[in-house]
């Protein structure tokens, strides 16, 4: 049997990751039953339609409340996390689970800790996430805020049992440099990623304008005002040749930025745009464009470049480890700026020669690289992962006991 748990998330927040892992989880460990605990919204939002793989084998638990430590203090919200984790994994201890928290915040992981020192049996995973970053800023005086912070969390009373999961290589490397001692509790399963356009191999539009954009959450961290800027330059060199679209929703603040040369999809807004209209977006843009602060993502994964991988858009990014390890495997698949003087050379290059051999061949690698993030396939990762952890004993085909309820 695997519990998973997420805790923190809401609605369609991580929902697309909630789902593909989960996925992941059915393939690596076929036989096995999979309850999920989470709030109803997020629930609804991930599970609205089931895969076959997990058809007959997905519990869902909608038992965490809505508003589960929101506001609490960092102490009370540790306390009822571990009261919550001891009693919904005392329901199910006798099937000896694994447990996955898709989300690993601190309170989770001290709470999994405690936890183990109750039920030896225990044996956990807990999936980190960008937030991570925070162990670079300046630990906070307060005993109580540093007792429960992630520096705390994931330093104190490690066990080989209770373990982080980094979902890029260089997200370990990065946490690993400033905590070397945390090292062997530390574990890489790739994010797995299970949308995608299926005709991506369509011929290539060759009308202008050629369209670059921007995906996700629009800020500063996520490089707007950068990709403001090359849009002005842009559109004052080749006022017919290209357009610039904000595919996602904006940050606050950024009507302090000039995005006039920006063309859409506006009005630019908070909010997520809805899926049809963002895929709709998607498939016309020609490049992606990654300006990144590497200050965030060195130590989160990138929603968008997976974006980039389901559509087989090519790149216009900065140099990322991420970014890096998908070329070196697979080939190019865009083009790698190492400031911002060259990425707007780069995208003059592009209006003023497109070679459409290169972009076919950049499209191919890119689907290469998206193959290799299918739940099916980081299901292999995982389930090697388990096996070199704990043995045999979640092993595909070692199914758990039927459960009744």
């Amino acid at each position: 049997m695997i519990i998973l748990y997420e805790l923190s998330q809401t609605g369609l927040s991580h929902s697309e990751f909630t789902k593909a892992f989960t996925e992941s989880i059915a393939h690596a460990f076929a036989g096995h039953q999979i309850v999920v605990y989470g709030r109803g919204s997020h629930l609804d939002a991930a599970f609205a339609a089931l895969p076959p793989v997990l058809d007959g084998r997905l519990i869902q638990r909608p038992d965490v409340p809505e508003d589960f430590c929101l506001g609490d203090n960092p102490l009370l919200a540790l306390v009822k996390t571990f009261r919550f984790l001891h009693a919904s994994y005392g329901q199910w201890v006798s099937h000896c689970p694994l447990v996955i928290f898709l989300t690993g915040e601190p309170r989770h992981i001290l709470a999994a800790k405690l936890l183990k020192r109750l039920r030896p049996s225990l044996r956990c995973h807990l999936v980190l996430h960008g937030d991570i970053a925070s162990l670079t800023l300046p630990r906070a005086r307060h005993p109580l805020r540093r007792f429960t912070d992630y520096t705390a969390s994931i330093t104190l009373a490690n066990h080989d049992d209770i373990r982080l999961v980094t979902l890029e290589s260089h997200i370990k490397r990065n946490l690993t440099a400033l905590f070397p001692e945390v090292e062997p509790y530390v574990d890489v399963v790739r994010c797995p990623y299970n949308r995608g356009n299926a005709h991506w191999h369509a011929a290539i539009r060759d009308e202008e304008p050629v369209r670059f954009g921007l995906l996700g959450i629009a800020g500063r961290s996520k490089g707007l005002d950068i990709f403001a800027r090359l849009a002005t330059e842009i559109m004052d060199a080749f006022p017919r040749a290209a357009e610039f679209r904000v595919i996602g929703k904006m940050q606050h603040g950024y009507q302090d930025l000039d995005l006039s040369a920006v063309s859409g999809p506006r009005p630019f807004s908070e909010t997520w745009l809805p899926a049809e209209v963002f895929e709709v977006e998607l498939d016309a843009l020609r490049y992606v464009v990654l300006p990144y602060n590497m200050e965030y993502y060195a130590f989160a994964a990138s929603a968008v470049l997976l974006d980039a991988l389901g559509w087989r858009k090519p790149l216009v990014a900065f140099r990322t480890p991420a970014i890096c390890e998908l070329s070196e495997r697979f080939g190019e698949i865009g083009h790698i700026c190492d400031s911002y003087d060259e990425m707007a050379d780069t995208v003059t290059g592009i209006l003023s020669g497109f070679d459409p051999e290169r972009y076919a061949a950049q499209c191919r690698n890119l689907d290469a690289a998206f193959q290799s993030r299918q739940p099916r396939a980081i299901a292999g990762e995982y389930s090697a992962v388990v096996r070199s952890r704990w043995g045999a004993r979640f092993a595909a085909g070692a199914a758990s006991h039927p459960v009744n309820l």
